[in-house]
């Protein structure tokens, strides 16, 4: 019982999905984790992709990215953070309503898949924390998306 009110404690201090900043700079909470259109699990999402919104695998140590992730057409946030993938394919800039990814944590990763994030037009912030990417990766990173926050700490 301990570790499973760790683990949910745990989960929402990792969801920045929790709260949302207005222009008129006021916080609003909101609910996303309840929503219909939150998953995390990628076998949950797969029956209904066209109502993915969200959708967050953090800490499930994938070694490989899910494919399916890219029929989930209105995607809006991605939360991968924790897992093992080498690569993300370059065919995520076809994900045109990704605003939110947060890859921070993926050790084995140390490029970044620039021509498919250069597609994406309505991201708006990269979440890459601890890291160990390329040497320079990241300076080409905003680069490439200079509309974009890169968010390193």
């Amino acid at each position: 019982m301990k570790t499973y009110l760790f683990v949910l404690l745990f989960s929402f201090s990792l969801t920045p999905a929790m709260a949302q900043l207005q222009d008129d700079n006021e916080v609003i909470i909101t609910d996303l984790m309840f929503s219909e259109n939150w998953f995390n699990a990628v076998e949950d999402a797969k029956g209904t992709p066209a109502k993915v919104f969200y959708l967050d695998l953090s800490l499930q140590k994938n070694k490989t990215f899910p494919k399916e992730i890219l029929t989930f057409k209105n995607l809006e946030r991605l939360y991968v953070p924790y897992n093992y993938w080498e690569s993300i394919p370059n065919e995520i800039g076809t994900l045109s309503k990704l605003q939110i990814l947060d890859i921070s944590g993926n050790y084995y990763m140390n490029r970044l898949p620039l021509e498919g994030l250069k597609k994406l037009s309505n991201l708006r912030e990269i979440i890459v924390k601890d890291h160990r990417l390329a040497a320079g990766e990241l300076d080409k990173l905003r680069k490439a998306l200079p509309n974009c926050k890169v968010v390193t700490e």
